[in-house]
């Protein structure tokens, strides 16, 4: 009788230890709320960062640019990093967190990878961005809330040269969708095992 009630038991602890959710995670969402021309391109985006950056405060860095200081990283609480840019009539682009750290391609020139995003504690975000892997150049500069400047090789005639074109944005922040953990195969077995003692305890109790 005993070992049974142990092993129902268990099986309450196992059901809790293998349905717990995945650790919180915070979601900067980047939205695009005009451009100069209009129409010329669209910038969207996300960055992901944990919890506890964003309560402290973000400090994100990273950059390696042709002739500059060797690559320098800062990464602590980045999770993910997604940029979409389009631009009518030709360049659609999307940049993730693995290709700022793409190796370059042998006797490139002209490669910068560089990204730098910041907050206060449990604040507003402030972000810049370049890249350029000698095919496609992408400036991103957001250094004042709610305005920035892109720059691109394939931004036409208004948008490919300096200064390039200003835009408006807004950012805003959100708990990411909480994940289910999956269940190990340890937790799963220990389960099925309580549940067919505390089956077997029915069927014992009944005979009684």
């Amino acid at each position: 009788m005993r070992m049974f009630r142990g092993l129902g038991i268990a099986a309450v602890l196992s059901s809790l230890a293998f349905s717990a959710p995945a650790s919180a995670a915070v979601i900067f969402s980047f939205t695009q709320t005009g451009t100069s021309p209009p129409g010329a391109f669209s910038i969207s985006g996300t960055l992901t960062v944990t919890d506890s950056a964003y309560a402290n405060g973000v400090s994100i860095f990273h950059s390696d640019i042709d002739g500059r200081l060797p690559e320098t990283s800062r990464l602590d609480g980045l999770l993910d990093l997604s940029f979409r840019i389009a631009v009518t009539g030709g360049l659609q682009r999307d940049i993730t967190m693995a290709d700022f750290f793409r190796p370059r391609s042998p006797g490139s020139q002209g490669h910068a990878y560089f990204m730098n995003f910041g907050s206060d504690p449990g604040g507003a975000l402030r972000a810049s961005l370049r890249f350029n892997n000698t095919e496609d150049q992408l400036d991103i500069a957001m250094a004042a809330p709610g305005e920035g400047l892109f720059i691109s090789d394939r931004g036409g005639p208004a948008c490919g040269f300096a200064p390039g074109c200003g835009f408006t944005f807004m950012i805003t922040a959100a708990p990411a969708p909480t994940e289910v953990a999956v269940p190990e195969p340890a937790a799963m077995l220990l389960f099925g095992t309580a549940l067919l003692g505390f089956a077997g305890l029915v069927r014992r109790h009944g005979r009684g």
